[in-house]
């Protein structure tokens, strides 16, 4: 068990009748016992730590096989300093990054997500508003 914060608790609250809201989510007692969906899963919510290893990764092996450049430890490589690269080369080398972390990512998590922590690892934080 964890804090209700890292799980999701939709069905218990669809269960008491109550509306989806946080100051539901707040109602409910601390540290609840994680409910298994119909699939015998526990239903969390993700904090991105698979997509960033993922993401890391594919990363280097793409460094490795000389698709992407990344910069070395402590700074960038003499020859990056002496030839830096363009920004259209670095916009395609993170999309492709970000597709392939994405589809790996997919893959290994056996169904898609919304990206988002995928695309946080590739391009760095975002904010989303509605």
């Amino acid at each position: 068990a964890a804090d209700n914060g890292f799980y999701s608790h939709i069905a218990e609250l669809r269960a008491r009748g109550l509306p989806l809201t946080a100051e539901s989510l707040a109602s409910l007692p601390p540290l609840l016992r994680p409910a298994a969906g119909d699939n015998g899963d526990v239903a969390k919510t993700g904090l991105g730590s698979s997509a960033t290893l993922v993401t890391s990764l594919v990363a280097a092996l793409l460094h490795t096989l000389g698709a992407i450049s990344l910069p070395e430890p402590g700074g960038p490589p003499a020859a990056a300093a002496a030839q830096p690269k363009s920004h259209e080369r670095e916009e395609r080398e993170l999309a492709m990054l970000h597709a392939l972390a994405q589809v790996c990512h997919c893959a290994a998590q056996g169904k898609v997500g919304s990206g988002f922590d995928v695309c946080a690892a590739t391009f760095g934080s975002h904010r989303y508003c509605r």
